[in-house]
């Protein structure tokens, strides 16, 4: 295989130069116009639940929780998490709010994440429509308030923060998605440029003759320009 050296590699992608920064420019342009006008937006609407309520209180005036009781909540944070995504929970959502998905559509949609060593849950909920992002926040925490009550046989749940209407998408990041487009681009560019100065056998100086052929150059005809 014939050796390339860095030099002729640099001047192949030189000469490429202006097809790399094409090609970087109809990446970002692509990215941008399949985040802005292909991909739906998606808005995100979130509420968060404490686990422990007042009543869970000593009543000797000082109102100091046990330490007992704090784990116990804390170990039941995980449960719960299952809990609001499971069939009970959704079917029950998707019937107030006559949704037309599936159980299994909804569930994919609700996020459950727990703040490390508490007993706060926050439920975050992912739809096209914000409106509705924020209805099956709020139905999904309120139906699983009043259900872990009968599942569970306790009532230690309580809303904190009722889930707003989201007014930004959060996804797609139409900055960041073109931007990516722009690097992909510029890596396929210079990809091209330099498999193209690989394969590129044609013969360029008389030092590709003499090793090509093992043959002597006997003369070199000047290149003249017009005018010259």
């Amino acid at each position: 295989m014939e050796e390339i050296s860095l030099i002729e590699l640099w001047d192949g992608i030189r000469k490429r130069l202006v097809w790399i920064i094409l090609a970087a420019l109809l990446g970002g342009v692509a990215a941008f116009a399949l985040s802005r006008f292909v991909v739906a937006p998606k808005y995100e609407a979130s509420t968060t639940m404490i686990v422990g309520r007042p009543n869970d209180m000593q009543t000797g005036g000082t109102s100091q929780i046990e330490y007992n009781d704090l784990l116990v909540n804390q170990r039941l944070v995980p449960t719960y998490s299952e809990i609001i995504r499971s069939r009970t929970i959704t079917n029950d959502v998707l019937s107030n709010l006559a949704l037309d998905m599936t159980s299994e559509e909804l569930s994919e949609r609700i996020t459950v994440q727990t703040l490390r060593d508490s007993e706060i849950i926050s439920v975050r909920v992912t739809d096209t429509i914000p409106e509705r992002a924020m209805d099956i926040a709020n139905e999904t925490s309120e139906i699983f308030v009043d259900s872990v009550k009968d599942i569970m046989n306790i009532d230690n749940v309580q809303i904190l923060d009722a889930a707003e209407m989201p007014e930004k998408p959060v996804s797609p990041r139409v900055l960041f998605n073109t931007l990516v487009g722009i690097i992909l681009g510029l890596m396929i560019g210079l990809m091209m440029a330099v498999v193209r100065e690989v394969m590129d056998d044609t013969l360029k100086t008389t030092e590709d003759i003499t090793d090509g052929f093992e043959m002597a150059v006997l003369g070199v005809i000047p290149t003249f320009r017009k005018g010259e």
